[in-house]
């Protein structure tokens, strides 16, 4: 008897573990930018499958739990990029677990901006040049349409591209040797959505299998 009772309770513990559990944190959000590449930063990496006005693409998951906040209008945001990708013509950069950047919020009455930067980017290389990491960028220089944003996500979501002085991502390359310097390749971006991701509930069926787990060990103990 002391065995069944023991199996039920681990049964139901799990069943209340999961039901208990989150299945993804709720201040998560899908950044998506599309834009073309800006010829004026196409600093000598051209090639590779990329050329200046090629159409772009960014998708990164942006997680806002981790705040470290310096002051009312300076955030930190550790871990903020768990998952990016971009695509600049036929060429492809990944980033998934591992390095999972920063992103860092600041306004004052002169300067406000959103800057992100995941590195640990799966990648080719550009003309012999390394990728070294994804900056995303959002700025503003006249009136400080970020200091809403600083606290609500919502609002930063809801600012026209026509309000930021730039708006967009960076690749940024590292030197490969003598005669072959690192170089930045900019994405200026044409529109961009940001959009909250929903936690998605466990399935019922993860419950009833928990369950099930002590009352199958009731059975297995009475057949023997």
């Amino acid at each position: 008897m002391l065995h069944i009772s023991r199996m039920i309770c681990a049964g139901l513990g799990l069943a209340l573990w999961l039901g208990a559990a989150p299945a993804a944190k709720a201040a998560t959000y899908l950044l998506e930018m599309w834009g073309e590449v800006d010829p004026i930063a196409f600093v000598s990496l051209a090639g590779d499958g990329i050329t200046a006005g090629d159409a772009a693409y960014g998708r990164f998951e942006i997680d806002l739990s981790s705040p470290t906040v310096f002051s009312a209008t300076n955030t930190l945001y550790q871990n903020a990029v768990p998952q990016a990708q971009v695509t600049l013509g036929s060429y492809v950069a990944t980033g998934g677990a591992g390095s999972q950047g920063q992103l860092f919020r600041a306004s004052s009455a002169t300067r406000s901006f959103i800057n992100a930067t995941r590195h640990d980017m799966s990648a080719p290389n550009v003309n012999g040049r390394i990728l070294n990491n994804v900056q995303i960028n959002f700025s503003d220089t006249f009136d400080g349409v970020f200091s809403a944003p600083l606290v609500d996500p919502a609002v930063w979501a809801a600012t026209p591209l026509s309000d930021f002085t730039s708006a967009g991502f960076f690749l940024n390359f590292q030197s490969a040797g003598p005669g072959l310097p690192g170089g930045t390749i900019a994405v200026t971006a044409d529109r961009f959505t940001l959009t909250q991701i929903a936690a998605v509930p466990l399935p019922a069926g993860l419950l009833l299998m928990a369950t099930s787990l002590g009352l199958l060990g009731v059975l297995r103990r009475r057949r023997a």
